[in-house]
């Protein structure tokens, strides 16, 4: 026996093994790049629609092939991936075949369909009807016989072909095709003429039309159980939307009661109107919130009832029971998949909507609700070409400055300031890209170039240091954990150097710049990135929360955002570099007001928050400034 015959019959063999476990999506174009497939080839396969289907014209291509080395190939490149067990399994059939053992002939076509239904043009309508297959096969591939005229459907060499006797070369109709089922032909067939005739070969088999009905409903589960999850989430964010509403009541309530007498003490006769105002919204939310999930729980049930129903039937219904039971499902099943989840969700989605409840009114009756005011500055001297970073405050109130070098990027330096400006030290660190100052008073910073990090005490001698993967700027956490950008991935470390977490951060557009972090008091992730003109905030897990900003000058938006950092309310402080302003935004992103503007700061390049709550904001050509803020 031929190597090639060998090859051949071990895919013949199995056969129902590969269109079951193959993957074709895993292999398709590296066996395009070997060779071991053609460039139309690998098309055929894309467009069947299923994984089995396209497994299975994947190996019919492979059959076709002449060249022994198309499946030295396929083997090959099955071992790279995954799918090696697939290899193995053809490899362990290699001695049953060599010994003469193997049945893969009555195996292979016991696949192959009964009854074919052939129709087409008027013009060819007598060939056209109900094929039976033979139990004759000619060039390996099954025969069919018209019910009930003498005209046969094979393979007579390379092609199949409608013809009065099985074997001859000469007949009605032929096409071009190699496939080894007529069911699955794709080409186009001909008249002796040449011209084209409008065939179709579909299988009419019970089993097959059954099988499809199966995999219908299988799909009709799954997207079923898809939206299932879509109610269940609405459940939990009711839940969820209901003590956070709760929250921000609370929230607003104090912020009232807070105010009241420091901001504007002839306006305490509203406050236990807005309070009870806010109250009522609160309430009306909590019924909005009840409701939706209500309603989602009621779908959600009926959506497990169908599912159950679905799978019994596809699990131990008869074909046809199978098949009367898609038809009578298919009105409840496109009921469900078209129920509005999104309109549902949206009832969900606000909270505290109520007028009298909004930050704007509370603006509103107490005057501006953010004042803010300078109460210290001082400039850091800088050389000609040298230019500031970044900026952090110290557990002791001291202000730490990064400094940068245009002309030699790689030397940088970090000096400390007392919050008066007076210089109290500073020492060099090549390749310096970010620094954030510790509980214990040291100052733990990222070198890009060299990918380490390095924990310096104030007076620059190294406590220690720990190898890290491209890192840019850092924060640290609650526990202590150092939260890195990079510039696709965010990594978390923890004091002794293990990688705890990372998450996917990457730039739309294209990396020029550096990314800020900060994190909050919930542990948060704040990223600023000057290269999309936004804030991505994720949660302490990783999954994200929200993005703030989009590129322009207006509310909201932003031009090469720079430093960030948490106040001690949770707000967000941004540095909105080339449009001169620094944005205060709540901590669910919302944007509260500009503390600053062009008319007093220039383009701020880092903010940092000291312990008494005050805001430490850097320019990058030196100017250091202190702020208070209610």
């Amino acid at each position: 026996m031929s190597k090639l015959e060998t090859y051949r019959r071990k895919l013949r063999r199995n056969y129902k093994f590969l269109v079951t476990n193959l993957t074709t999506s895993h292999i398709l174009d590296e066996l395009y790049q070997e060779c071991a497939i053609e460039f139309d080839d690998k098309e055929r396969i894309e467009r069947e629609i299923t994984t089995a289907d396209k497994a299975r014209k994947c190996v019919d291509i492979l059959l076709c092939n002449p060249a022994p080395g198309a499946y030295e190939t396929f083997l090959r490149v099955l071992r790279g991936t995954p799918q090696e067990y697939i290899a193995n399994q053809l490899d362990e059939t290699e001695d049953e075949i060599d010994g003469g053992k193997s049945n893969s002939s009555v195996e292979y076509r016991a696949e192959y369909c009964q009854r074919l239904s052939i129709v087409g043009m008027v013009d060819h309508a007598i060939v056209a009807g109900t094929y039976i297959r033979q139990e004759v096969f000619y060039n390996d591939r099954p025969t069919y016989k018209h019910e009930s005229k003498p005209y046969f459907l094979h393979h007579p060499s390379d092609h199949w072909l409608i013809g009065g006797e099985v074997g001859h070369l000469a007949g009605y109709l032929y096409t071009d095709s190699l496939a080894y089922r007529p069911e699955h032909i794709d080409t186009s067939w001909y008249a002796a003429d040449r011209l084209q005739a409008n065939m179709t070969v579909t299988s009419t088999d019970v089993e097959k039309v059954a099988s499809q009905t199966k995999q219908s409903l299988t799909q009709d589960i799954a997207n079923l159980t898809a939206k299932k999850s879509a109610f269940q989430e609405i459940i939990s964010g009711s839940e969820k939307k209901d003590e956070l509403a709760k929250r921000e009541a609370e929230k607003l309530k104090q912020f009232v009661t807070n105010r009241q007498e420091t901001v504007m003490t002839a306006m305490k006769q509203y406050t236990n109107t807005l309070i009870s105002d806010i109250d009522n919204t609160y309430q009306n939310d909590k019924k909005m919130f009840q409701c939706a999930k209500e309603k989602a729980c009621v779908t959600l049930a009926a959506i497990d009832s169908a599912c159950a129903d679905l799978t019994e039937i596809v699990t131990h219904g008869k074909h046809d029971e199978m098949i009367k039971t898609n038809d009578k499902s298919q009105g409840l099943i496109t009921e469900l998949l078209n129920n509005d989840v999104e309109h549902l969700a949206n009832e969900t989605r606000t909270v505290l909507t109520g007028q009298a409840c909004t930050e704007d009114v509370v603006k509103q009756m107490f005057g501006k609700l953010y004042k803010i005011r300078l109460i210290d500055e001082f400039q850091v001297e800088l050389a000609e070409d040298e230019f500031l970073f970044q900026v952090g405050v110290t557990p002791g109130g001291d202000i730490v400055i990064g400094i940068g070098k245009k002309s030699e990027p790689k030397k940088k330096r970090v000096v400390i300031f007392t919050n008066k400006g007076l210089r109290k030290s500073a020492f060099n660190v090549d390749c310096l890209s970010g620094f954030v100052t510790l509980k214990d008073g040291n100052i733990a910073v990222t070198q890009a170039l060299r990918n380490k990090l390095t924990v310096y005490t104030l007076d620059g001698a190294t406590v220690s240091s720990f190898r890290c993967s491209k890192p840019q700027h850092i924060a640290v956490n609650s526990k202590g954990d150092f939260i890195i950008t990079s510039p696709d991935v965010i990594y978390t470390y923890n004091q002794n150097g293990t990688l705890t977490q990372t998450i996917s951060d990457k730039t739309n557009g294209e990396h020029k710049s550096a990314k800020y972090v900060t994190t909050n008091t919930s542990d948060d992730i704040v990223v600023s990135d000057p290269n999309d003109h936004c804030i991505r905030v994720y949660n302490s897990g990783g999954h994200p929360q929200y993005t703030y900003g989009t590129k322009g000058d207006k509310e909201g938006q932003l031009n090469n955002p720079n430093g960030v950092a948490s106040a001690v309310n949770g707000d967000i402080v941004i540095a909105d570099g080339r449009n001169h302003r620094v944005h205060l935004v709540s901590s669910d992103g919302t944007f509260n007001c500009f503390l600053l503007t062009k008319d007093s700061i220039y383009r701020p390049k880092d903010v940092a928050v000291t312990p008494e709550g005050d805001i430490v904001i850097a320019e990058d050509k030196g100017k250091v400034k202190i702020y208070n803020y209610l």
